[in-house]
């Protein structure tokens, strides 16, 4: 080894052992997170962890002020402003989930539990006391649909689940017309028209195909709902109750649509995402469109997230979710027509040492399949670290700290993603890609990306492991 070779060495590993030490800012949680804006939009609530415990604290924006309110078990499951003095939050304990109403007086709280084995339907914005819930086991109503009074603990009766029924759904005008249970292969829905009614049985759905419910046309005839119904894909329709006929609100031409805002006051699809990149691809709300071009000049056009908006829609809660970070969130001001940074999840992480996916499609035996490929910054070698992701459960290009940590090491990344698992429909979905269209994939990558790492593939064994090249 001559001279110029060992100085290129001693540099290539001083660098390394520089990133090493790094990794650990990666890898770390945001100690605060689970923004929550109030209604009013004077107040943020969030939870931090401060040292190994987790605390709601608020955040008071006109003053600056922050104040811890309570600390929480590590099973906190969420929380969410009820009215201006009030949050409720969740926490699971034994596997069973335990609410609390947690009254907030300048700095000041009340912590009240409710009775456990209760889950919310209903949040009803509209009234400052009351919230619907259902309990699988009251104390004097045993199996029943109930109003809970957050200030003073009461529950009146709405409805007696003779029919055990499972799921619920509330209409714009928060009257709980929708139960459904399952029964054997498929699930049933019932409805009503109002709460003087008893349920009676409309439809069934297989369990082949997905129906999630979403919210209801201004007269509860339809339902509009995020479905798989005669398509290979996830689309928005709009489903009568009565015979059964529906309309393709929304849909795109390759991909599932995995969620959607439904404004009740105008009638109109506000926003919907496509599970391609998880991003907000169209804007019917012609509010929500602008905010979104002004955040994203100062987001560098990274994918957005409406968070929360106050009630008088004065101010919106945003938040970035870039492949290469865990985010920023952001407050538009639309009275002032002003963006602030409100608070990134990683101020270390930055475009400068991480990397950015690139999405591309390989077609191989006719099928598409997405893969993911991260390109490190500072290349230390030309090994190319293979991930198969093949699991039922949806992947998609959201931050992922090890691959980060990784590429900070040299290394780049390839994720091959399994037909089923990255929203391209049902025509996708067989078990497992052969090996041979595999080492296709990786063939190609490797001669696309970087023709070096031909023969320096590798398995990671902290992630989803393939094989190893010889």
């Amino acid at each position: 080894m001559n001279l110029i070779q060992f100085l290129i060495l001693c540099f290539s590993l001083t660098l390394q052992i520089g990133n090493a030490q790094k990794i650990e800012k990666y890898t770390n949680s945001a100690a605060k997170q689970m923004f929550q804006l109030a209604p009013n939009g004077k107040t943020i609530a969030y939870i931090e962890t401060i040292g190994s415990e987790k605390c709601i604290m608020l955040h008071y924006l006109r003053s600056d002020s922050r104040a811890t309110l309570i600390n929480l078990p590590n099973t906190l499951e969420y929380f969410y402003w009820k009215n201006d003095q009030i949050i409720i939050y969740a926490v699971k304990v034994n596997n069973e989930s335990y609410l609390y109403a947690l009254f907030v007086y300048e700095n000041n709280f009340l912590n009240i539990p409710f009775s456990n084995l209760a889950t919310i339907i209903d949040e009803l914005p509209d009234n400052d006391s009351l919230v619907m819930l259902h309990y699988t086991h009251h104390p004097v109503y045993d199996n029943s649909v109930l109003y809970y009074n957050v200030y003073n603990t009461n529950t009146s009766l709405l409805y007696k689940n003779k029919n055990q029924f499972d799921r619920w759904k509330t209409n714009t005008e928060h009257q709980l017309i929708m139960a459904s249970k399952k029964i054997e292969n498929h699930t049933s829905y019932y409805f009503r028209s109002n709460h003087q009614q008893e349920f009676i049985p409309r439809f069934a759905i297989h369990d082949s195909i997905q129906f999630i419910p979403v919210s209801f046309s201004s007269k509860s005839k339809s339902i509009r709902a995020i479905s798989d119904l005669n398509s290979d894909k996830l689309r928005i329709i709009e489903y009568a109750i009565n015979n059964g006929n529906y309309a393709i609100l929304k849909q795109d031409s390759l991909y599932d649509i995995v969620e959607f805002s439904y404004d009740v006051r105008t009638q109109i699809i506000s926003t919907f995402k496509v599970y391609k990149l998880k991003k907000i691809n169209d804007f019917i709300d012609s509010t929500r469109k602008k905010i979104w071009n002004k955040v994203s000049l100062f987001a560098q056009n990274e994918n957005l997230f409406f968070m929360g908006v106050d009630e008088f829609e004065i101010m919106y809660l945003l938040k970035t979710s870039p492949s290469n970070n865990p985010g920023t969130y952001y407050l538009y001001n639309k009275r002032k027509d002003s963006v602030y940074l409100y608070h990134p999840m990683n101020p270390f992480l930055n475009d400068s040492n991480t990397s950015k996916v690139i999405t591309y499609r390989f077609t191989y035996d006719n099928n598409q399949i997405l893969n993911y490929y991260y390109k490190p910054i500072i290349r230390f070698n030309d090994t190319l670290l293979i991930y198969y992701h093949h699991t039922g459960r949806r992947i998609g290009c959201e931050y992922n700290a090890i691959i980060q940590a990784k590429c900070a090491l040299g290394y780049q990344i390839l994720i091959i993603n399994g037909p089923g698992t990255t929203g391209l429909g049902k025509a996708y979905q067989f078990t497992h890609l052969s090996k041979i269209a595999i080492q296709k994939i990786i063939e190609h990558s490797a001669n696309y990306f970087n023709p070096r790492t031909k023969n320096k593939i590798l398995v990671d064994k902290n992630l989803v492991p393939l094989f190893q090249s010889k």
